[in-house]
């Protein structure tokens, strides 16, 4: 998708054809902002990434991250993360999950169980 300067009228370059929130240009094709990617639109550059242990939201209270964010403000701590304590994020230690995105804590695994991966 995209759209022109001009509102659609009088243009006559493709130079003139920006993006719309949600959609970067990727070697001269326009395409969706991926998962933990965000683009305001009115542009002609790439989405913009979000960050390592961030994903993009729908907003509060959603369980899935989503494609086609449109602004940094979709960005949100990814699911296996959590807030460091610093104004980042770390991912869950062993013993520890989290599969919520959002601002939430890790939770510690049932006895008898852990996770497969250990982060230092």
């Amino acid at each position: 998708m995209q759209y022109t300067t001009t509102a659609g009228t009088g243009s006559t370059t493709g130079a003139q054809c920006l993006t719309l929130g949600g959609y970067g240009w990727y070697n001269g094709a326009i395409q969706l902002c991926d998962y933990a990617y965000y683009s305001t639109g009115n542009h002609q550059d790439p989405c913009s990434y979000c960050g390592e242990g961030y994903n993009t939201s729908a907003g509060a209270g959603a369980t899935a991250p989503v494609r086609g964010a449109n602004s940094s403000d979709s960005c949100v701590v990814a699911a296996g993360w959590t807030a460091d304590g610093h104004g980042g994020v770390k991912p869950c230690m062993q013993w520890y999950y989290n599969s919520l995105l959002g601002p939430s804590v890790c939770v510690r695994c049932p006895s008898g169980t852990t996770t497969t991966l250990t982060f230092a």
